[in-house]
């Protein structure tokens, strides 16, 4: 079967799950994409349009997972909070959002279209700081019935 976006899309893994890698485009680079099918006996083109249908709406996904992680940087505690905090100790000026914000680049991208009521991600985005050294990833999953949640901080965060 042929995606829009994707191209031909040829399943690995078997019976109980299959997977595709690759790249797609959001905002002017090329960033890994996972596709996971839990049910590959079911994957048909009516699961392809899906997908084409998602990716079609990827960019305006992508910035409202921007702007979850925008209100999470002013909540203390959370993942782009903590990530705020070390950004801002590197710089030489006063530390502002909207600098923080334009150095986040999405890192990977996890797509899941057919999962169950156990699993209600639909597409997973995860972020980090270009040019930093900051290792934490801010991640925000696209939940079927919930919309954007943003994953909590891990315990240790360097």
């Amino acid at each position: 079967m042929d995606s829009r976006h994707l191209g031909p899309i040829a399943l690995e893994g078997g019976v109980g799950g299959g997977w595709m890698n690759t790249t797609v485009e959001i905002a002017g680079s090329s960033v890994p994409f996972r596709l996971e099918i839990d049910f590959p006996s079911k994957f048909d083109e009516g699961v392809v349009r899906k997908i084409d249908l998602a990716l079609d709406a990827l960019p305006d996904l992508e910035g409202l997972a921007r702007q979850t992680i925008e209100t999470a940087a002013e909540r203390p505690g959370s993942a782009p909070a903590l990530m705020f905090e070390l950004w801002g100790a590197t710089s030489i000026e006063e530390p502002r959002i909207e600098d923080f914000l334009r150095q986040l680049r999405a890192t990977q991208i996890t797509m899941l279209p057919d999962g169950g009521p156990g699993s209600l991600d639909r597409i997973v985005l995860a972020y980090r700081l270009e040019h930093s050294p900051t290792s934490g990833t801010a991640t925000v999953r696209f939940r079927e019935g919930i919309g954007a949640e943003l994953d909590p901080a891990p315990r240790v965060f360097s």
